[in-house]
C-alpha cells in the first residue's frame, strides 16, 4: 500500500503543478525539469558467515554488475549512468581504475571465482524492504544476478523498520543476522573517504558488515591530515584499491532524482542532497 500511495502522491503533485496548485514537486521518480539530486545505489556485503572470504564477496560484486539495477529501479535511461568508482563519478575523487570490477555483470567469471574460493553452497541471506519504493526493486535484481552466478540465496522480505533492526544484528543469518542489503545514498554524502560510511573499517565498532581492515583506517588518517589536493587524490585512489580488494561494498551505479518546478518560480538553489526550499520566490 505504501508504494502505491507514494506513486499516487507523485502523480497528484505533478497534476497540481499543471493546475497551478503546487509550485515545486521535489525528487519524484519520473522525468522532471530540474535536476536537484544525484544518488548512488550500492550493496552492503556483510563480512559474516558464508561471505567472510573476500574472494566470495568479490564474486558477488562481479555477479551483480550495474545496468540491471539502473534499468529496474530508475526505468528512465537518461536519468541513470554506470559508475564503477567507489566515489561518485563527476566528483573530485572519482576513479574508474577498479581492477576486476568492471560494473558489467559477469556470471561466468563470478562462478569461477566462487569455485576458486571454495564456496560450499551455504545460503546467502539477502534482505529486501518491501515498503521503501526508492530501493525496493534493487534486491529483486540482486537475487536474480546472484543466483545466475551460482549463489544460493535466502531471500528475506520485510518492512524497512524491521530491516534496520535486523541490519544491526551481528549474529549468523540462522540466528537473525544477514549477509547482504542494498541501499542508496545522496552523492554529496559519499564524495570522500571520510564521509563514506561503507569505508568505516573499525571492526565491531564500524559500519554494518563490521569489516576490520586497519589499512583503510590508516589511509583515511593520512587523507585527513594531508592538505595538498594531488596527494589527497592519490590516497583516495589507494583507499579505493583496498576497498575493492577487501570488497567493502558494491557500487551499483548512479541516477538522478528529478524535481519539477513551475516556470513562475525563481531563485531555487540547485544543491546536492535534499532541495533547499529557501531563497525562492513566486513571480
Amino acid at each position: 500500500m505504501l508504494k502505491t500511495l507514494k506513486r499516487k502522491i507523485a502523480l497528484v503533485a505533478v497534476a497540481g503543478l499543471g493546475a497551478g496548485l503546487v509550485s515545486v514537486a521535489p525528487a519524484f521518480a519520473a522525468a522532471g525539469t530540474t535536476t536537484v539530486r544525484t544518488d548512488t545505489g550500492g550493496a552492503a556485503v556483510g563480512t559474516t558467515t558464508s561471505l567472510y572470504v573476500a574472494k566470495i564477496r568479490q564474486a558477488a560484486m562481479v555477479a551483480m554488475g550495474q545496468q540491471a539495477y539502473i534499468n529496474t529501479q530508475v526505468g528512465v535511461p537518461e536519468l541513470g549512468r554506470l559508475c564503477r568508482s567507489m566515489f561518485p563519478c563527476g566528483t573530485t575523487y572519482s576513479d574508474e581504475d577498479t581492477g576486476y570490477f568492471t560494473g558489467v555483470a559477469n556470471p561466468a567469471k563470478a562462478k569461477q571465482m566462487l569455485a576458486e574460493a571454495g564456496y560450499d553452497g551455504t545460503p546467502v541471506t539477502l534482505m529486501r524492504p518491501t515498503d521503501l519504493a526508492s530501493i525496493a526493486k534493487l534486491p529483486l535484481v540482486a537475487q536474480q544476478q546472484l543466483q545466475a552466478a551460482g549463489f544460493k540465496v535466502d531471500f528475506q522480505q520485510m518492512d524497512w523498520a524491521t530491516l534496520l533492526a535486523r541490519r544491526a544484528k551481528k549474529d549468523a543469518p540462522a540466528q537473525g543476522g544477514w549477509n547482504i542489503f542494498l541501499t542508496a545514498w545522496t552523492a554529496g554524502d559519499i564524495t570522500n573517504p571520510l564521509s563514506m560510511a561503507m569505508l568505516n573499517a573499525k571492526g565491531q565498532n564500524g559500519w554494518f558488515g563490521w569489516q576490520d581492515e586497519p589499512r583503510l583506517e590508516y589511509l583515511k588518517g593520512r587523507f585527513a591530515r594531508t592538505t595538498e589536493a594531488a596527494e589527497k587524490k592519490k590516497i583516495a585512489s589507494e583507499i579505493q584499491r583496498v576497498a575493492f580488494e577487501t570488497a567493502t561494498h558494491a557500487p551499483l551505479g548512479q541516477y538522478i532524482s528529478p524535481a519539477a518546478v513551475r516556470s513562475n518560480v525563481s531563485g531555487m538553489l540547485i544543491t546536492p542532497g535534499v532541495p533547499l526550499l529557501w531563497n525562492m520566490k513566486k513571480n
